[in-house]
């Protein structure tokens, strides 16, 4: 983890990310909003790209930390698979309405940082695999195929999928809250 005030740099930084999208970020405006000259933005990162790239990386890394404490926390399976999610997809449901900053985001993401994005997106579909199947989630399933990595994978989907049709953190939330407990075939 960066030292708290990069950290605070680079969430800077992604608040205007996702405001303004990859090409109309201007690093003039992500100083601003880190409380730093633009110069001193120059000495930590030497070009946009460059901080965009620590920028997703650092919120990666930060929401992959959280999605597994949320896992690991000692509460009912379905909430810890809430709050994972939560934890990977809730930043961007709350920018939902941004779509089109959002969209450009994921574009630039694609063409500059390589497979960082697919490789987080693995490691939380992983994490929350194995958190299912300590649970013996795919156990509760009468068709023996099931597996906790096709959960996890549906689970993931359904998340993403849902960020689409609500307007609110929310309902995007209550949404989630059904489909997991659905899926993890609760008894309650």
């Amino acid at each position: 983890m960066p030292d708290p005030r990069d950290a605070e740099l680079l969430d800077a930084a992604m608040r205007v990310f996702l405001r303004f999208g990859y090409r109309k970020a201007s690093m003039d405006e992500i100083a601003r909003h880190a409380g730093i000259s633009r110069q001193g933005l120059y000495l930590h990162f030497k070009s946009k790209q460059a901080l965009f790239a620590a920028a997703v990386r650092h919120t990666l890394d930060t929401a992959l930390e959280r999605a597994q404490q949320a896992l690991a926390a000692d509460a009912p399976i379905e909430a810890r698979v809430v709050a994972a999610c939560d934890a990977v997809h809730g930043l961007l449901v709350e920018h939902h309405g941004d779509s089109a900053q959002v969209a450009e985001l994921v574009d630039a993401s694609q063409r500059l940082l390589g497979t960082m994005v697919d490789d987080f997106g693995e490691a939380f579909v992983e994490a929350l695999s194995r958190a299912l199947d300590d649970a013996g989630v795919a156990e509760r399933w009468d068709h023996p195929a099931t597996t906790a990595r096709q959960l996890a994978e549906t689970i993931d989907a359904t998340s993403v999928g849902f960020k689409h049709k609500t307007r609110s953190r929310a309902a995007w939330r209550s949404h989630l809250q059904a489909a997991v407990h659905l899926l993890c075939r609760s008894e309650a």
